[in-house]
């Protein structure tokens, strides 16, 4: 029981993560390129806007893992845990 409350803890801490990292990256590279032009260049805003997208997409598959009762997903779940 206690480790479902821990699983439970953990992708709560992660959900908000999910819609967050593409809103910081939108948020940066709408205001940072009206604000910044002249010291951002063009591809350091088409990678953040990219790197923000795939991390949300990596948190939420990781997320999924955690919550899955799938065996794959609990060895995974014990490995990132464990750093074993």
């Amino acid at each position: 029981m206690e480790h479902a409350v821990h699983i439970a803890a953990v992708t709560r801490a992660y959900l908000v993560w999910i819609p967050l990292l593409p809103l910081l990256g939108f948020l940066f590279n709408g205001i940072g390129w009206i604000l910044l032009r002249e010291k951002l260049s063009r591809t350091v805003v088409n990678w953040v806007s990219c790197l923000t997208v795939a991390g949300s997409f990596l948190f939420s598959v990781w997320v999924f893992s955690i919550s899955c009762p799938c065996p794959w997903a609990l060895t995974f779940t014990r490995r990132s845990l464990t750093g074993s």
